[in-house]
């Protein structure tokens, strides 16, 4: 190896040692992660049961399809309940890995739910982050009932498994914009306003 290869190879790991979060960093995310889904995004599906039946139309590709109505509301309200206490068991450290991934097949099962009319949300990458975080170390520290050290906990893989959700996130909406959205006019947003693609946006409060 030359001395070129050897410096190169040097600071990459210098840039590992100082980018990778410490337990006691993980514990934190979690905590504030955690604050961040009960104070500003907490699980709430009861206005489902005022939408009309004939509204119930689930993609194919979901549970919800396996049915042939929405869920009655004490259900709901059963998922909504279950989905609050597990993400205070998460923040408190309570077996936050078996936590984590309770909460994130209740809140995925929640969100299949809501969305099981055409509905658009944008909460995906928030069960992939606990998914993936869940394999972190992160209940590890800060934490009432600490996790044992596993195999499977790895902080590199866990935030590199994120990265390539949040990319993949990213550049399958990005690329449906690009071909249709964009069309360079400075005059404008730079964005089509065509009837068709506004109204595809239009589920997300803004034109653009």
């Amino acid at each position: 190896m030359s001395w070129v290869d050897r410096h190169i190879a040097s600071f990459w790991r210098r840039v590992a040692d100082n980018t990778l979060p410490g337990r006691g960093g993980l514990g934190v995310v979690r905590i504030v992660a955690c604050l961040y889904v009960l104070l500003l995004v907490a699980p709430d599906g009861r206005w489902i049961n005022a939408v009309p039946p004939g509204f119930f139309n689930p993609p194919r590709f979901s549970v919800m399809h396996w049915f042939s109505r929405f869920p009655p509301a004490p259900v709901v309200s059963l998922l909504d309940a279950l989905a609050i206490v597990l993400a205070c068991l998460v923040m408190a450290g309570v077996r936050a890995r078996a936590s984590s991934i309770a909460f994130v097949v209740v809140g995925a099962l929640l969100s299949n739910i809501v969305c099981s009319f055409g509905k658009i949300d944008h909460d995906g990458m928030c069960w992939a982050f606990f998914g993936c975080m869940a394999f972190s170390g992160w209940g590890q520290s800060l934490a009432l009932v600490p996790d044992k050290p596993s195999r499977f906990d790895g902080a590199e893989r866990s935030l590199a498994l994120l990265g390539v959700c949040i990319g993949f996130a990213m550049s399958v909406v990005g690329v449906k914009k690009a071909l249709g959205w964009v069309d360079f006019n400075t005059n404008t947003s730079g964005c089509s306003s065509s009837t068709r693609f506004a109204a595809s946006s239009s589920c997300c409060g803004s034109p653009c």
